[in-house]
């Protein structure tokens, strides 16, 4: 029985000492260097080609194989660079092969989102209380471009970039009525997301403090209106417009049952809750 136990122990320690020594090769090391530093003087060309000005380093991080299984992936020999110039802090995404002058950045992100918010303002007609806009793939690398984005050209951007959007407001409106009253945006939103791949969730809160107590949950950052249910009691409405699927819309209604307030997709005239 002591022998049982003490191989036991000597199993223990050794597996710890084979994982460590399971890392990269001298070779391996050196190449993951190699392309820091070429990948690092790549993103400081492109950015200063690209946009006019030299930006800081901050951090270079040697991109690996996703998914390959293994303890220690390859470098796939590209880079993500954090840089800055000013107050601003943005992306690249770099080969770090060999000299290059492609690549891919987030540096006019935010004047994208500005563009964004005003667009769809104008095109729902209310104003948004919060605006978040995502585009490219649910990757390491979102919301990275390679091309110019020009100011004020947002409807050509989605054209050319798949965006998810999700716009809230705090006025209580029942957007269940949008394909009605403003049936040229419910159109251009069916044809963005049939053609373009766009995804939206628009959200209408109850009030601003109903968004303060309910903004807790990503709805619109992966499936679209997922879970919204949780904050009923928070939500006058909500939107969604997906690929195929036409506008979805749902609208919350309170109800009081032995003394609790309930939320539910409201109902026909005359439904009550039911235990």
């Amino acid at each position: 029985m002591e022998r049982s136990v003490g191989v036991r122990k000597l199993i223990f320690v050794l597996v710890p000492l084979f994982l460590c020594a399971c890392g990269y090769s001298w070779e391996e090391k050196r190449h993951i260097k190699d392309i820091a530093e070429q990948g690092r003087e790549n993103a400081v060309i492109y950015i200063q080609e690209k946009y006019g000005f030299v930006p800081e380093v901050e951090n270079i991080t040697v991109c690996k194989v996703q998914d390959d299984g293994s303890f220690f992936p390859e470098a796939d020999g590209t880079v993500l660079a954090v840089m800055r110039y000013g107050e601003d802090e943005f992306r690249v995404h770099i080969s770090g092969e060999e000299p290059v002058l492609e690549g891919a950045d987030d540096y006019q992100r935010g004047l994208i989102a500005e563009d964004g918010k005003a667009f769809f303002e104008t095109l729902l007609g209310y104003g948004a209380y919060d605006f978040y806009l995502q585009y490219g793939e649910d990757t390491p690398t979102d919301c990275l471009i390679g091309e110019w984005y020009e100011a004020g050209n947002f409807e050509d951007f989605m054209q050319k970039n798949r965006v998810t959007i999700r716009m809230d407001d705090c006025a209580g409106q029942d957007l269940t009525t949008l394909p009605r009253d403003n049936p040229e945006a419910a159109a251009f939103l069916e044809e963005y997301a049939r053609d373009f791949g766009m995804r939206i969730v628009l959200i209408s809160y109850r009030s601003g403090q109903e968004y303060q107590n309910g903004y807790s949950y990503n709805y619109g950052l992966g499936s679209l209106g997922y879970g919204i249910w949780q904050d009923g009691l928070y939500i006058r409405s909500y939107a969604t417009c997906e690929g195929d699927a036409g506008i979805c819309a749902n609208c919350f209604e309170l109800q009081e049952f032995d003394g609790m307030i309930f939320s539910c997709v409201d109902q026909a005239q005359g439904s009550e809750l039911r235990s």
